[in-house]
């Protein structure tokens, strides 16, 4: 086993506000090019620096022209990273110094404390300790009322701001409801609890024969109710019914609304004579 142990700013593989510390990486095998300024690592790769460790089955590390601080990281073969409570994985991986981003391709995934997200490009960038996924998929699993499963083209979570923001294509999914909308705009506790998510650019809701419309909408996780605002109208049938407001139960489908105004259909209207 070999090992390579330089100084590196590699701050996407340690953490937020990490200071510059050495790198370890070590292998079953290492080689060097370039004047010393890359190493190539095969066989049982482990790279660590401070709370990060990352493994892989090899490995392609750029220097500066001084050989000391890594510029560039290429990973690839069953690639792990470990930093506190978050583990992502993927085929292959690229750091990048200028960036100070990790970016995850193929299969990818991150667990941030029982949230998995699973997308086709993973982001993770080291100062700020930011995500951005393409076209991302996972659950809320901390939504009152049972986990709320979701997709959206592109999510960017921001840790510091306990923010997330779904930006593109957003799709919600509790047992047989779904609701579209363009964009959406998550805030949760330090603990990873949803508390409240804004639905924008044009709101659809659907389960069964039931379809509710909206400019926007407001989920309160402690209430487990979507409440659509905006020239909201809910569809049954042939049943119309607007109002100020329109409350729709994720879990339990009941609907409230404020200042309604119902057009119903007269029962039989419709049937043959």
């Amino acid at each position: 086993m070999s090992v390579l142990v330089v100084a590196a700013a590699a701050g996407a593989l340690a953490g937020q506000g990490a200071p510059t510390g050495p790198v370890e990486l070590t292998a079953a095998s290492l080689s060097f090019a370039a004047h010393g300024r890359r190493a190539v690592a095969e066989g049982a790769v482990v790279v660590r620096r401070e709370d990060a460790t990352l493994h892989c089955d090899r490995a392609v590390a750029d220097y500066d022209a001084e050989g000391k601080d890594l510029t560039h990281l290429e990973t690839a073969g069953h690639v792990t990273l470990a930093r506190g409570a978050t583990r992502a994985r993927a085929d292959t991986g690229t750091y990048d110094a200028r960036d100070d981003a990790y970016v995850l391709v193929g299969h990818a995934e991150v667990d941030r404390g029982g949230d998995v997200l699973a997308g086709d490009r993973i982001t993770l960038h080291g100062a700020r300790d930011d995500l951005e996924v393409e076209r991302a998929a996972g659950v809320l699993r901390h939504a009152a009322g049972g986990p709320l499963r979701f997709t959206t083209e592109m999510l960017d979570v921001h840790d510091r701001e306990h923010r997330a923001l779904f930006r593109r294509g957003v799709v919600l999914r509790r047992g047989d409801v779904v609701v579209r909308a363009p964009r959406m705009d998550a805030r949760y506790a330090a603990n990873g609890e949803i508390e409240h998510l804004h639905l924008s650019g044009g709101v659809e809701v659907e389960q069964g024969t039931r379809r509710a419309t909206a400019r926007e909408a407001d989920y309160v996780a402690a209430e487990g109710r979507l409440w659509l605002s905006g020239a909201p109208e809910l569809h049954d049938g042939g049943d119309v019914v607007r109002g100020a407001r329109i409350g729709y139960g994720l879990g339990s489908g009941d609907v409230s609304v404020e200042k309604a105004v119902a057009r119903v259909r007269p029962q039989g209207a419709g049937a043959k004579p």
